[in-house]
């Protein structure tokens, strides 16, 4: 468990980082620039994510103890999230609009959350099952399920990102 601990403090620190530098390295033209006609924008993508970051309303909320291994889920959301191959529908929720992304209000916002997800990581017991909400095909997650989601999800991203970028660089 301590190993997965600090994999997980490793990966979501890192990953968090590289995403937060991404997008403070635009300008406010280029995070709200179509790089992929049809695709979300570089501060769209960030919306969405500081819009999946919510759920660390789930992480504070209600528990109980878990009965099952409290990993159990973590292969199968890696094995979905880092499936590059397949794309999925972002539930309405987490849908960014389509207004333009103010670039210091987006990063204050998400470095907000993300801290409070440090603060989860850090100083809350990951081995409980939050019962707030469950994700239809999932069930319920235990907070250390939720982490490693959230993870691989600004994984996810990160990498459309750079891509985005990538693509803008080669036009």
């Amino acid at each position: 468990m301590k190993n997965q601990y600090n994999e997980l403090i490793q990966a979501f620190d890192g990953i968090t980082n590289e995403l937060l530098q991404l997008l403070h390295s635009l300008t406010e033209g280029q995070l709200n620039g179509v790089l992929i006609p049809g695709k979300w924008t570089p501060g769209q993508l960030g919306l969405h994510l500081y819009k999946a970051y919510a759920a660390i309303y789930i992480l504070k909320g209600n528990t109980k103890p878990a009965n099952r291994p409290i990993d159990q889920k973590v292969a199968k959301i890696k094995g979905v999230l880092l499936n590059f191959d397949n794309s999925y529908e972002a539930p309405v929720e987490v849908i960014p609009t389509g207004a333009p992304v103010q670039k210091r209000r987006l990063l204050k916002g998400l470095e907000e959350r993300v801290v409070a997800y440090k603060e989860v990581l850090l100083h809350q017991d990951l081995a409980v099952i939050c019962t707030d909400f469950a994700i239809p095909e999932y069930g319920e997650f235990t907070r250390l399920e939720w982490l490693w989601f959230d993870t691989y999800h600004t994984m996810r991203h990160v990498k459309q990102l750079k891509q985005m970028l990538q693509l803008a660089k080669e036009d």
